[in-house]
Parts: C-alpha cells; sequence; structure tokens
C-alpha cells in the first residue's frame, strides 16, 4: 500500500444547464449545496484504492463554474431586468477536493535495492455510468518534497490515451536511495570476503589460523545474511542483493575447502615421503 496526498480537479460540461451571470473570476462562481445537489455529477472513482466507492461530493470538495464564453442577454424570468445567460455546454464545471488514499501498486524487488517503481492513481468510471461520459486526462503537477525517507520522486505524469478513455492513470516514478544498503551491507560483505580470500596466501604453516579465520568470517556473513534477508521485502523470486549475499556466503566456504585440501594433500605427501625412508 502507498498512501498518498492529493488534490483532483475534474472538469466537465452539462449541456442541460444555463448559467446567469457568471463571473470573470471563478472563484466567485462557486455553487452551494442546494445547486450542487440539482446537478448531474460524474461517478468516477479510484480503482486500485482500498476505497472503491465513487468520489464523494461532500463539504469538503468545492464546486464552482469557469467562465469560458461571453453570456447572452436576456430578460431573466424572476425579474424584469436583464441578465447574462452562458450555456452549460460552453462553460465548464469544476470540481476540486483533497484527498488522502492508500493505494495499491505492484512493485517489482528483482533489482532491490537498485530498482525503480512506479505507482499510479487509477481512475475509472463508476460501473453504472461507463456509457454516459467519458475520461480525458489534462496534466498533473508534484509540490510535495521530492525526497522521501527511502525513495526519490523521479518523475510523475498522467498516461494518455487515443480517443475516448474509460481509465486515467496518474503514474509516479520513485528510485530507491540506495547508499544506506551500501554502507550497511556491501561494503561489510565485500571486507569480508577480501579479508576470507587472503587465507589462500597465507603459508601452510600457518593452517590453525586460516581455518579460524575462514569459519569466522564465514560465520559473519551468515549472520548478515539473515539479519538483512529479514527485513527485505517478502517475495518468491530472489532479489539482486540476497545473490550478492549468497556469493559472499559461498566464497568463505570454497576458501575453507581449498584450504583443508592443501593442508589434507600436504599431510598425506610427508606420510608417503616418511613411509618411503623407512623402506
Amino acid at each position: 500500500l502507498v498512501e498518498l496526498q492529493f488534490v483532483l480537479h475534474l472538469e466537465w460540461f452539462d449541456h442541460q444547464v444555463k448559467w446567469v451571470n457568471l463571473k470573470g473570476d471563478t472563484a466567485k462562481n462557486v455553487l452551494v449545496d442546494s445547486e450542487t445537489s440539482q446537478l448531474w455529477m460524474p461517478e468516477v472513482m479510484f480503482q486500485n484504492s482500498d476505497n472503491i466507492l465513487p468520489i464523494p461530493f461532500d463539504k469538503a470538495s468545492v464546486v464552482a463554474v469557469q467562465k469560458l464564453t461571453s453570456g447572452n442577454s436576456s430578460i431573466y424570468p424572476k425579474e424584469l431586468n436583464r441578465a447574462l445567460y452562458f450555456h452549460g455546454s460552453q462553460n465548464s464545471i469544476i470540481y476540486s477536493r483533497r484527498f488522502q488514499n492508500k493505494f495499491y501498486c505492484t512493485f517489482d524487488f528483482t533489482w532491490y535495492p537498485f530498482d525503480t517503481q512506479e505507482c499510479g492513481i487509477r481512475l475509472v468510471k463508476f460501473d453504472a455510468f461507463k456509457d454516459m461520459l467519458n475520461l480525458h486526462g489534462r496534466k498533473v503537477s508534484f509540490s510535495g518534497n521530492k525526497k522521501l525517507l527511502q525513495f526519490n520522486v523521479m518523475d510523475w505524469k498522467i498516461e494518455m490515451c487515443d480517443g475516448d478513455c474509460d481509465e486515467l492513470i496518474a503514474k509516479l516514478t520513485f528510485k530507491r536511495i540506495f547508499l544506506n544498503h551500501v554502507a550497511t551491507t556491501y561494503v561489510p560483505s565485500l571486507c569480508i570476503l577480501l579479508a576470507t580470500e587472503c587465507m589462500v596466501f597465507f603459508k601452510k604453516e600457518h593452517f590453525k589460523t586460516s581455518i579460524p579465520v575462514t569459519i569466522t568470517n564465514m560465520l559473519v556473513m551468515f549472520t548478515l545474511y539473515t539479519s538483512v534477508a529479514g527485513s527485505l521485502p517478502t517475495t518468491s523470486y530472489v532479489k539482486i542483493i540476497e545473490l550478492w549475499l549468497l556469493f559472499h556466503l559461498f566464497v568463505p566456504f570454497l576458501i575453507f575447502l581449498i584450504i583443508f585440501k592443501r593442508e589434507h594433500s600436504l599431510v598425506a605427501d610427508v606420510k608417503h615421503f616418511n613411509d618411503h625412508d623407512i623402506n
């Protein structure tokens, strides 16, 4: 789940409505509850949200009329004065509301911690109104902090489609900050690996020193592996950081076998040489 705070703006035209005396400033054309209750409202919802109900038209939302054309002067029926009429098919209705929702996103952790993830807000038509409206995306803007706790926000865009759309996706691209993993996992494991490989170049007389050091390094790598693996996201596939740790766990074991085999061969050669001298 990814929790996002955002402001949604919807704009549509209502051919059945005529507006009277619209102001040039949209903020002065805000509709009250008694007016919005008489309007047709588009039924859309966030498909990948934990709340699958249509977006609400409540007191937290603002509905206003945007003046786009010049009005036609005519007699206002309720009064004996003239007024400017604006056709709803030419002057749009704008809905604005702030949301804080949780969204389900599918992440691929194969290249963890060097991964780049995408998460989007999927806006779709409500089932009962699929044939009554078409969705057209305009733009998406990001005004928050681009440097998060674990990610950097790299890009934000809205996916357009040709013609009429049944779904609009406002997509965010995140790049994981990997410096902490390099400092706490990659560098220590690399140092342990290099120290273990040095045991191969020790003289054969230092067998009793090489074997304990190799075993100790292998146990340290195993502890590091279990500690890191326990903090990783649970997946059915192996991540790149797990392959790195498994490799650094296997190499000390391989070096242990090489040192042991070298010492065993030396003992066998000495024994064979002594037996030859006795004979």
